[in-house]
């Protein structure tokens, strides 16, 4: 092995390529898949979700745009109004010898 390791970051450039990370997050997911199923055929199930993994692959989704309603909540304190007025005070216990 020591003697390839060279040979192989010369022809590849980088061995992260062969580290299979994603051959041990597809065993997991499968895993994960597998035990949380209800159905009677789980490893139907686990194909199914990987093609629908695949299928959904070229999509990305959109960013939903955002427009701040109010300014005077942020800027003018009164978040700050809020966050202490649900402030909840706690009695403190003490045992008693």
């Amino acid at each position: 092995m020591v003697n390839h390791v060279p040979d192989a970051i010369r022809r590849f450039g980088n061995i992260k390529h062969f580290s299979c990370q994603g051959v041990e997050k597809h065993n997991d997911d499968s895993k994960c898949n597998y035990f949380s199923s209800n159905r009677w055929d789980a490893p139907a199930e686990i194909m199914m979700a990987e093609h629908r993994l695949e299928l959904l692959q070229k999509y990305a989704r959109e960013k939903r745009q955002y427009t701040k309603r109010s300014a005077e909540y942020w800027h003018e304190g009164r978040i700050q109004e809020i966050r202490f007025s649900n402030v909840r005070s706690f009695k403190v216990l003490t045992l008693q010898p």
